[in-house]
Parts: C-alpha cells; structure tokens; sequence
C-alpha cells in the first residue's frame, strides 16, 4: 500500500514539475516576443499599411507620392519638431472638382499627417486625405463641391499621428485664402 502511495506521490511530483516548466518556456518566449517589438519601435521603422497603433489604423492615402519640390526651410533658431508648411493664398479653377494643390508633409517630421479643407464659413469639408508619410504630398485632390469664382476664407486641418505607434501629436490648423478664378 506505501509503495502505491510513493508512486503516485510520483507522479503528482513529476506532473507539477512538467506544468512549471511549460509555464516557465511559455512565459519566456513571450517575453522575449515583447523585448523584440520594444526593439522595432525604437529603430523608428514604420508600421505597415492597415496596422493599427493607439486605436488608429494607419490607412496611407494612394495619391501621396515623394515631393520632388523645393522643402521649406527652417526658420534660425528654431526648435525641432513637427514642421508644418505655409498655405497663405491657393488659386484654384472655378466650377471644377479636381484641382492642383500641393500638400506636403515636410521632410524628417515624426509623424504622418492627414489634411482636412475646410471652409471657414459654414465649417464645410472640402477634402480630406488619408495619412500621409514625412517627404510625401498630395498634388491633385477632388473637392466635394465646385467652388465659383470668388475668395473663400478656408482652414486646412492637419491632424498628426506618430510613425512608431499612430498616437495622435500636436495637430495645426493653416488659415488661407481659396481664390477661385
């Protein structure tokens, strides 16, 4: 009777050990899993397409291509961060939807930029752009409406979210003249 009791004593010993040692294996590999994102996210390395950070889903805009053009430069004694390009008068087409503005997300910025057109008199969206990556713009966008001839007070909205983790950053809002001729 002792000997049966040793054995299953033995048994229970070497079940408990195995468990322990499965939690043990699976416990480290996931925490080497999360050492290697920490390491992708800090060599600065953007997320994928469709990859969600912060409850956003990184959707970049197909139309953003890399800007040929001349960057904007910095102002001396500037501090870095996020710089965010001048609009003050955009001369466009009357009575067309498709028009020729150039919308950049300046070289070395730390994060994407979306673009919202908005009217400054009734709060009326124009356009609005999916993300666009740092060095990249928008050159043609489709406006909801067609705008007649005439000067139009209008924002555009630019929302920012970081290249590691999509958080949201600081956001900027550009006041400019549409003149519609």
């Amino acid at each position: 009777m002792n000997v049966m009791k040793r054995i299953d004593r033995s048994k229970s010993l070497t079940l408990v050990v195995v468990l322990l040692l499965g939690i043990l294996i699976f416990l480290t590999i996931y925490a080497l899993d999360a050492q290697e994102t920490v390491q992708l996210a800090d060599l600065d390395v953007p997320l994928a397409d469709g990859i969600t950070g912060g409850g956003i889903v990184l959707e970049l805009d197909s139309a953003a291509k890399i800007y040929t053009g001349e960057m904007p430069e910095n102002k001396p004694g500037s501090r870095p961060g996020i710089q965010v390009p001048g609009y003050n008068n955009i001369t466009i087409p009357a009575n067309t939807s498709n028009v020729n503005i150039t919308l950049l997300n300046p070289e070395g910025n730390p994060c994407y930029f979306t673009f919202e057109l908005v009217l400054k008199d009734n709060d009326e969206s124009l356009y609005s752009s999916k993300m666009v990556e740092p060095s990249s713009c928008i050159e043609q966008i489709a406006l909801s409406k067609q705008l007649t001839k005439g000067e139009y007070k209008a924002t555009i909205k630019i929302r920012t979210y970081s290249i590691e983790d999509l958080v949201p950053m600081n956001d900027a809002n550009v006041e400019t003249t549409l003149i519609v001729v």
